[in-house]
């Protein structure tokens, strides 16, 4: 296929979704004042628990225990609902996943020692996606730009040579270039510099921890190097503190875009303008800040499982909040409990605090 008819096919391929993103993107240009964006919040929330009672067995179940209205007049009263927990998901999951019709399903909890699964389907990718775009089309990125991915997940670099080749297409359509953010021993880096350094990005994504490391790699080894000139660098899956902002933003001369979401709910709040100004996405999600500080979510885009008032479990610092219902954030603190430790080829220490496990 020539770059003229793969340009052709992704511009094809993609163009619904741009269309939603658009729409969105007018959204967060056009309501800007908080009245008007609970109003919309509203409206969205009280469609979706229409949904849920009408669909959804689970919740008419947990409407009934928990005498809940048919609908609510105002965002607040969204605090009286139970919050929903990782533990209700997994005791109620015969009901969720209707006696196993329902199959496909996201798998979290690693960090927490519960895994859970909650059910996915095909239109939740659709919303997902155009949340990921929307928000970084603040920085100037669009989908389809080339891009260097430092992620890693065992099925992404191992498994059969059939799903490599796979993962490897789409890679190419969504122009994406994948490094293992696994593999963090010298002469890793090392070839993902050098991979780097050769390529022409629009921009740079991976976990936190991995992209520091290859900035400090950098600095450390090839100081004054040409670099590809790149629009941002997001940072995702894992808590992001003020020297990793710094030191990244600096070696590869690029603001830092803070991510944060949730394998079972997408992006929730992301970097806009700065750093630790982060815009949450308010037309796809309720975010409610506790007195603890502790993160609610209410999800409002079609999904085929919505989260009511669901516990992420991570806790955050709120800039624009008013009866607990955020609007930004300065930044996500995560769990300082939630540790994992991995070691590299050579026996190196790689330790994280994740709080976002989700791939696109």
């Amino acid at each position: 296929m020539s770059n003229v008819h793969a340009r052709a096919f992704r511009a094809t391929l993609f163009s619904r979704r741009q269309s939603e993103i658009s729409r969105r993107a007018a959204l967060y240009e056009g309501l800007l004042d908080r009245g008007r964006i609970e109003q919309y919040q509203l409206s969205a929330f009280n469609a979706t628990w229409t949904t849920c009672l009408e669909e959804i067995p689970f919740y008419r179940s947990w409407a009934a225990k928990h005498a809940l209205p048919p609908r609510i007049e105002v965002i607040a009263d969204l605090a009286s609902f139970p919050v929903l927990t990782k533990r209700d998901i997994v005791d109620n999951s015969e009901e969720i996943f209707r006696n196993g019709r329902i199959t496909s399903a996201y798998s979290t909890g690693g960090t927490t020692g519960t895994p859970t699964r909650y059910p996915r389907g095909d239109r939740d990718f659709f919303s997902i996606y155009a949340d990921v775009y929307t928000a970084r089309g603040w920085w100037g990125i669009r989908p389809l730009d080339p891009y260097i991915h430092l992620w890693g997940h065992s099925h992404l670099f191992g498994g059969s040579r059939i799903a490599q080749i796979k993962r490897a297409a789409a890679d190419r359509i969504v122009g994406a270039t994948r490094l293992n953010a696994y593999d963090m021993s010298n002469e890793a880096l090392e070839r993902h510099f050098r991979t780097y350094q050769n390529a022409t990005p629009a921009y740079l994504v991976g976990y936190t921890s991995a992209l520091f490391r290859l900035a400090r790699h950098i600095e450390n080894n090839h100081p004054g190097s040409r670099l590809p000139s790149i629009r941002a660098v997001v940072a995702t899956a894992e808590t992001v503190s003020q020297a990793d902002a710094e030191t990244i933003s600096r070696v590869f001369g690029a603001p830092l875009i803070n991510e944060y979401g949730a394998a079972e709910v997408g992006d929730m709040a992301v970097s806009r303008e700065s750093t630790w100004n982060m815009q949450v996405l308010w037309a796809s999600c309720i975010l409610h800040l506790t007195e603890t500080d502790d993160i609610q979510v209410t999800t409002l885009n079609p999904r085929l499982f919505p989260l009511i008032n669901y516990a992420v479990g991570d806790r955050a610092v709120g800039i624009d909040v008013e009866r607990g219902n955020a609007l930004r954030l300065s930044a996500v603190t995560g769990r300082s409990q939630d540790t994992i430790t991995l070691r590299d080829s050579n026996g190196g220490v790689f330790t994280y605090r994740p709080y976002f496990q989700f791939t696109y």
